[in-house]
């Protein structure tokens, strides 16, 4: 699956809860949990 640019920076900003522009461990495992369904555990 290809993505522009634009496309990439709007995922990465979806899933990046502290706004460092990058996605951290957490944020990624917060992001697939959901994504599968799962309630994310703190």
């Amino acid at each position: 699956m290809k993505c522009s640019m634009e496309e990439c920076a709007r995922m990465i900003k979806g899933v990046d809860a502290d706004g460092d522009g990058c996605v951290n461990f957490q944020e990624f495992e917060k992001m697939m949990a959901t994504a599968n369904g799962a309630t994310p555990v703190n």
